[in-house]
């Protein structure tokens, strides 16, 4: 008979344990972060962590993703015109490489009021453009931003290594 009051006893206790779970805390960028030529210059180059993703959905609400939420990792290595991915996922590891310039938008929209400065990606076989990103960036952290395609595309933060 006592067995049997041991385990709603057992239950219950469990329920009360329970961690409540914790709203998202999205990262704190540096107040510095800046779209300025001379601080992309400065600190674009070395090892990045990729830590979040930020959008926003139809509604307008905010949306965030993490490494966490999506089951991967992101590393950035950033060198002499060259850029490389590294995405890791349990065992497997995705490396991809192109090579980058830092232009203001307008080179690639031929929009002259497109006066953001973007990093550049371009095949490193064919030199084919393959994307743009608006660039923020300050000594601790770099963000990618989509906002030329719509704001339902991520801005991506990294966080120096």
């Amino acid at each position: 008979m006592k067995p049997l009051l041991i385990l709603p006893l057992l239950s219950i206790s469990f329920a009360y344990c329970k961690k409540e779970s914790k709203p998202y805390e999205p990262v704190k960028v540096c107040a510095e972060i800046s779209n300025k030529k001379e601080a992309i210059d400065q600190y674009l180059q070395g090892d990045w962590k990729w830590l979040e993703d930020k959008s926003y959905d139809r509604s307008g609400e905010v949306i965030y993703q993490t490494p966490a939420t999506l089951g991967y990792e992101e590393k950035v290595v950033i060198n002499a015109g060259q850029i490389i991915f590294t995405r890791t996922k349990g065992s497997g590891k995705e490396i991809t490489t192109f090579n980058y310039k830092v232009v203001q938008e307008g080179e690639l929209t031929t929009f002259p009021s497109d006066q953001a400065w973007v990093l550049a990606i371009y095949d490193t076989v064919n030199t084919n453009l393959r994307n743009w990103w608006r660039v923020y960036i300050c000594q601790r952290n770099l963000i990618l931003s989509n906002a030329y395609v719509g704001e339902l595309y991520p801005d991506r933060t990294y966080q120096r290594q």
